[in-house]
C-alpha cells in the first residue's frame, strides 16, 4: 500500500498530518486544507476519496479566500462560550437570524441564559457574530 493511503483512512479517522492539530473543522477550512495539499503534491497520489472530498468542500465552502477563513476563525474563537462544534455548523450553515441559528443549532439557545458572564452569549451578541460572518462570506 502507497505512503498516501496508509495516513489517510476516513474509517479509522486518519485524516492526514493537516488535521493532526486542527480540531472542529468548518467547510470552509477543510477545502482550504485540501487545496494547499494539492497545490504540494504529484495529482497521481490523489485517491478518489481526496479528488471527490476536495471538490465536495468546494463546493459547499461558505467563505473563499484564506483571509475569510482566517477572520471567521479570530471572530468565534472570542466568543468562548462557543463550543467547536457550533463555531463550525455557524459557518458551514450561516444562518442569518438568531431564530433562524438557534432552530438549526439548538445548543445555542441554552448559551443566552448562562450565569457566568463568560460562558454567556445573548440573541443581540449572537446576531452582532451572524452579522459580521455573513460579511466575511461577502469577503473575497
Amino acid at each position: 500500500m502507497d505512503l498516501v493511503r496508509e495516513e489517510e483512512d476516513a474509517n479509522k479517522l486518519q485524516f492526514g498530518p493537516e488535521f493532526d492539530q486542527a480540531g472542529m473543522l468548518s467547510t470552509s477550512e477543510v477545502a482550504y486544507l485540501f487545496q494547499q495539499r494539492q497545490a504540494k503534491g504529484d495529482a497521481t497520489t490523489f485517491t478518489p476519496v481526496f479528488n471527490a472530498t476536495l471538490t465536495y468542500t468546494q463546493t459547499f465552502s461558505k467563505l473563499k479566500s484564506k483571509a475569510a477563513i482566517q477572520e471567521s476563525r479570530k471572530v468565534l474563537m472570542d466568543h468562548k462560550a462557543l463550543s467547536p462544534f457550533e463555531r463550525a455548523q455557524l459557518i458551514n450553515l450561516s444562518p442569518v437570524t438568531v431564530a433562524e441559528a438557534k432552530h438549526l443549532i439548538p445548543s445555542l439557545g441554552d448559551l443566552d441564559d448562562d450565569e457566568d458572564p463568560e460562558n454567556r452569549l445573548t440573541d443581540l451578541d449572537l446576531q452582532d457574530l451572524l452579522d459580521e460572518l455573513k460579511r466575511l462570506r461577502s469577503y473575497t
